[in-house]
């Protein structure tokens, strides 16, 4: 658990500090990770492998049909964190293990827009960088 949180965050660091923000401060501090009901959906628009820029790096997510999420960093920081998809007031989210918690905003089938804490970030369709492949083929 204690590398999962430390992953999310280099990752959120790396996306710009303007990432470390109060509401991503609470909800670390008050994680909802094991509260939120997983949301399947196996026909979902961002059921896939997912691949956008992280500062100096890459990360990559799986979101798999049975709502189910894995994250996977290749910079010098490499690791992976588990999450799941929830719904919100009628909202498509993600949340880590860490608590962090992000919004799938829309999808077209080559990207995915996500917010994160108030920071929009695309996400591309495939080209899962070499180091998350062994992850990703692990993960179904």
């Amino acid at each position: 658990m204690k590398k999962q949180t430390l992953l999310v965050g280099i990752l959120m660091l790396l996306n710009g500090c303007a990432l470390v923000t109060p509401q991503f401060m609470q909800d670390q501090s008050n994680n909802q990770y094991f509260e939120k009901k997983t949301h399947a959906d196996p026909g979902a628009y961002y059921i896939g492998e997912w691949t956008g820029a992280t500062g100096p790096g890459l990360a990559a997510i799986k979101i798999l049909g049975d709502g189910n999420i894995k994250m996977c960093a290749s910079n010098e920081h490499f690791g992976s964190s588990n999450g799941k998809i929830f719904k919100e007031d009628g909202k498509t989210k993600m949340i880590f293990e860490s608590g962090a918690q992000y919004e799938i905003m829309s999808s077209q089938s080559d990207h995915l827009v996500v917010t994160v804490y108030d920071q929009e970030y695309k996400y591309y369709s495939g080209n899962v960088p070499d180091r998350c492949k062994p992850i990703f083929s692990e993960f179904r």
